[in-house]
């Protein structure tokens, strides 16, 4: 079995993290991890567990085959730094409010693609008229 690179695993974590524009200690935080032993997983001078790795990648949004060979298959998912903050917020929520945060959201996109329908639906209605009056 080859050997764990784990130098080249805590660059690709590092580079991710600042891609995202997390602090270690926002991440540290978020994954209840002490800054130090996070620190150290990054610069590669301690190997991370199966258990922290899962977390790490679960927070910066890629896959453990991404940390560890630095391949990503071509339906990971996009990031935007503020989606990344927002969802370490989330965690940090006890389940209450993270449900209350999650029914308002998809009511809210609800509320958006009924407003949608109507704008299409008068758009549609608009165009009839015109050709009509012609």
């Amino acid at each position: 079995m080859d050997e764990i690179p784990y130098e080249e695993m805590g660059r690709r974590i590092a580079a991710r993290r600042e891609a995202m524009r997390l602090t270690l200690d926002e991440i540290a935080q978020a994954i209840n991890m002490n800054i130090d032993r996070y620190e150290s997983i990054e610069n590669g001078s301690v190997k991370a567990s199966v258990s922290e790795a899962a977390q790490i990648t679960q927070y910066l949004l890629v896959s453990l085959d991404y940390i560890v060979n630095g391949t990503e298959s071509a339906d990971a998912p996009s990031f935007d730094p503020i989606y990344a903050k927002t969802l370490i917020e989330l965690s940090k929520m006890s389940d209450e409010e993270r449900q209350g945060i999650i029914a308002y959201t998809q009511s809210v996109l609800e509320q958006r693609k009924t407003n949608k329908s109507v704008v299409r639906l008068n758009h549609v209605r608009h165009i009839r008229r015109t050709k009509r009056d012609r």
